[in-house]
C-alpha cells in the first residue's frame, strides 16, 4: 500500500508497507493513497487527485490544487507538469498545515514570479543574440520560452485575484464539516 497519511498534524508519505486486513478503513489518519483517488482539505480550499502515470501502479504523482489553483512543477528546461510526486505535496501538505493555506499561495506566487523574471532574462538574451545573428533554432527556442512566460503569467494573475479571506485553516474546516454534518 502506498499513501499520504496524517498524523498529529504532520503529514508523511508511506510506500510498499502492507496493511492489516481492513484496518485501513478504520484508521482516519489515511488521506489519499490506494483505492482512494480524490480527497478535500481544508475545509475543500486543497484538493488532491491521485492517478497513474504510464498506465502503471509503480508510477503515479498526484494533482493538487488550492482554492481551485492548480499547483504546478516547473522545471528548470521550462516544462510544466500537473502531477507532483508523494514527497513533494507531503512537503505542500506540511508547509500549508504550520503557516495556512493563504501563506502557502503568497509563497508559491512568489516564487512563480521570481521563475518568472529569470526566464524573462533568459528569453531577451536570446532575443538580443537574434538580432544580431539570426538563427533559426534560437528563434524556435524563443518562442517556446515566449509561451511559456505566458502561461507562467496566466497563472500568476490567478493568484494575484486570489483574495485572502483572513481566516484561518480551522474556520474553514469548521465550516466544511458544519454543512457537511448538517445536510449530508
Amino acid at each position: 500500500m502506498k499513501g499520504i497519511f496524517k498524523n498529529e498534524n504532520v503529514y508523511v508519505y508511506i510506500d510498499d508497507k502492507n496493511v492489516y486486513k481492513d484496518s485501513i478503513k478504520e484508521v482516519n489518519m489515511f488521506i489519499i493513497g490506494g483505492n482512494k483517488h480524490r480527497c478535500l482539505l481544508y475545509g475543500g480550499r486543497v484538493e488532491i487527485e491521485h492517478y497513474y502515470l504510464n498506465g502503471s501502479y509503480l508510477d503515479y504523482g498526484f494533482n493538487l490544487h488550492v482554492d481551485g489553483i492548480e499547483i504546478l512543477k516547473i522545471n528548470k528546461d521550462g516544462h510544466f507538469y500537473i502531477y507532483n510526486s508523494p514527497s513533494e505535496v507531503v512537503a505542500y501538505l506540511n508547509q500549508i498545515e504550520n503557516l495556512g493555506v493563504d501563506s502557502f499561495l503568497e509563497n508559491y506566487k512568489q516564487q512563480l514570479q521570481q521563475i518568472k523574471l529569470e526566464f524573462e532574462s533568459y528569453a531577451d538574451g536570446i532575443q538580443q543574440e537574434l538580432a544580431i545573428n539570426y538563427d533559426e533554432k534560437k528563434a524556435e527556442e524563443l518562442s517556446k520560452y515566449k509561451k511559456f512566460i505566458l502561461t507562467l503569467g496566466c497563472v500568476i494573475f490567478a493568484l494575484l485575484i486570489n483574495m485572502n479571506a483572513g481566516l484561518q485553516n480551522q474556520d474553514y474546516i469548521n465550516a466544511y464539516d458544519n454543512i457537511i454534518n448538517t445536510y449530508f
